[in-house]
């Protein structure tokens, strides 16, 4: 009996040691399973990919040059310097513009001193009545009839019958009717006692603007031409 007791401690003791090598060999394979594969150096590396700095430059060396773009498209919207230079008045052009200039000024300056308007302010002055001003603006409008008639006369001579002249006259005389006729309707829209006045002043100007374009054309033959009317004459 002792010598079987003996022998059951023996026993649990190498039950003990195979239970602690079973455990540690377990362990050892764990550990082999868990982190033998991959190992902890490797770990993550299969994500990232091994070209990525060579795809970087690549994507980058395919962006457009914006620079060279923006120049391109600036160049060319720009006028040809020809284009430019070729809508510039030549030096002739420029001495004949300020010529015709200064032809023209002088003129207004002669026809504004002409001696029917300073005739017509100063009798205006008299004229009391819109009847009084009426009969006066009818009869300054036969004055400057008179003037248109002369200055044409004038002209053709000067311009040895120049047939864009007589042109001009024969289209201005073939408007004479729808002219009156749109001063009367003009005159009775405004209607009232001045009517009568608006008419005959409003014929005045009819002539009067005509005369002006006939004595502009003259003055280019003569510019020391005298007007037909004179205050002495009406005294």
């Amino acid at each position: 009996m002792k010598t079987e007791k003996m022998k059951n401690p023996e026993k649990k003791a190498e039950k003990r040691k195979k239970g602690v090598s079973f455990a540690l060999s377990s362990a050892l394979a764990l550990c082999v399973f868990l982190f033998g594969c991959g190992g902890p150096g490797n770990t993550g590396s299969s994500s990232v990919p091994e070209n990525s700095s060579e795809n970087t430059l690549s994507s980058e060396n395919s962006l457009p040059e914006p620079e060279s773009a923006v120049s391109s498209d600036a160049s060319s919207s720009l006028p040809e310097e020809s284009a430019e230079t070729s809508s510039l008045p030549q030096e002739g052009e420029s001495s004949a513009s300020s010529a015709a200039s200064g032809d023209n000024e002088a003129f207004e300056e002669k026809f504004e001193a002409n001696p029917l308007d300073a005739a017509y302010r100063e009798a205006s002055m008299e004229a009391v009545s819109n009847k009084d001003m009426a009969e006066l603006a009818e009869t300054y409008a036969h004055y400057w009839e008179s003037e248109v008639n002369s200055g044409y006369e004038r002209l053709m001579a000067l311009s040895g019958n120049d047939k864009d002249i007589e042109a001009g006259q024969e289209q201005w005389r073939s408007g004479y009717t729808q002219a009156m006729e749109e001063i009367a309707s003009n005159a009775a829209a405004l209607g009232g006692s001045m009517a009568s006045v608006e008419e005959a002043t409003l014929r005045m100007e009819y002539y009067r603007s005509r005369a002006k374009e006939i004595y502009g054309m003259l003055y280019a033959y003569d510019p020391d031409f005298q007007y037909q009317f004179t205050q002495e004459a009406v005294g």
